[in-house]
Parts: C-alpha cells; structure tokens; sequence
C-alpha cells in the first residue's frame, strides 16, 4: 500500500508510526478503505487528502463517542467520509460535502465496496452555503464535524459548524500547519498562508470550544464545544 507524500515531514515518526498502528489498522478494518488510499495517492489531488494516520484516527474517534450523526466539509475522493462511516454503527449517518461531483465519485465505489454506503449522504454544493443550510434544521444535532476545504472558507464555514455541533460535540479542522509555513514569520506569509493562520487565531480565542493543535498529517485541530 502507498503511503502519503506528507510523510517526508517527519519521516522517522512516521515510520514507526505506520509499522505498530497504521498497517496493522488498515488490515483490521476493511479492505476497502485501504484500496481508496492506494487510488487517492494516484490522483492529482493527493496532497488535498488525510493522512492514514489521520484517517484511523477518524475511524476510532467515532467509534470512540458513539458518533451518530457526523458532518464531513471537504470530501475529496470520500476517505474521510468512508473513515467516519467504518467508525459509526448501524444507527450512524455521515453527511458530506464538496463542489466536484467528478471526485466524489470516486470515493462512492469504495463506499459501496465497505457496505457503509447507505449511511453517507453526499451533498454537491460549497460547504459554507451547505452548512448555513443545515442550520435551519440541524442546529446542535452532529457528534462529530469535520473542516477541509478551500482555505479561505474556513472561517466562515467554521462560524456555521460551531452551532451545528451538539454540546460536548466534536470539530476536528485539518490543515492547520499548512506545510508548516504559518510557523515562518508573518511578513513571509503567502494569500493561502495567511487564511490558516487567521483561522488557528479564532479558534484560539473562542470561548465557545476547548481546543488543541495535534502534529499529525499537515496539522489537526481538535476542539470540543462546550
């Protein structure tokens, strides 16, 4: 199986990593989600995509709070969706987001292949017009959401899936390193650059969640609504 491209960032963690937890979790799970990972390297938005280890660690946070109802922003070629949806039970449901249907497509075979396809609702359309949607109907009802788009959407995005969130509820925001530039000094910032950085500021002055930065794939934030 390939591993990622974003391994070179640390490349000895990475490696002890892959040996005791992401191989032998990638054969306990189903075979499905380790194919998808194979067919995502391959395609030309590979380094839009979670890490393996990220992705396992979806799979088991889900698990982990007993997620029923997880918002997926960003879903690329479906991995993060399909983690999400390995990790929920029967009763679970993984709404998920993204403008291009032709990558999307993708991930459907795969979701189908794993059995879980009947609880992922696909949904082709920006995710902050998406969420702001939801909100109509879906206010404090998601265990679990999770932020992976255009990164000069997170902000706004990230206002609508904050009151989506039930109380105790789960926001995982990937990216939030960006190839580590946002640790290079300000003045060296780039558009991009500066839209995750802008970002990891809010989230750290919201009084509303209790968060942390994790060093894994590109960088994950994790916070819980209070």
């Amino acid at each position: 199986m390939e591993t990622t491209t974003k391994a070179n960032r640390n490349v000895e963690r990475f490696r002890y990593v892959n040996k005791l937890v992401i191989q032998p979790r990638l054969k306990s799970l189903h075979p499905a989600l380790a194919e998808l990972i194979d067919v995502t390297a391959r395609h030309p938005r590979e380094k839009m995509a979670s890490t393996a280890d990220q992705l396992v660690l979806y799979q088991s946070l889900t698990f982990m709070i007993n997620a029923k109802k997880i918002l997926d922003c960003g879903t690329l070629t479906g991995l993060s969706a399909l983690s999400f949806a390995l990790g929920c039970g029967d009763d679970g449901h993984v709404y998920t987001i993204d403008v291009n249907e032709e990558y999307v497509s993708v991930g459907k075979e795969f979701w189908e292949k794993a059995g879980v396809a009947n609880k992922i609702t696909s949904i082709i359309k920006s995710a902050d017009e998406a969420t702001k949607e939801m909100l109509k109907d879906h206010e404090e009802t998601f265990d679990i959401a999770y932020l992976d788009v255009p990164k000069q959407y997170y902000e706004a995005v990230y206002e609508n899936l904050v009151p989506l969130l039930r109380p105790r509820g789960l926001l995982l925001v990937d990216n939030i390193f960006f190839n580590y530039a946002v640790l290079e000094d300000e003045s060296n910032y780039d558009t991009m650059t500066a839209h995750v950085a802008n970002f990891n500021k809010r989230i750290s002055s919201d009084e509303r969640m209790l968060h942390n930065f994790i060093d894994i794939g590109d960088g994950l934030a994790m916070a819980v609504k209070k």
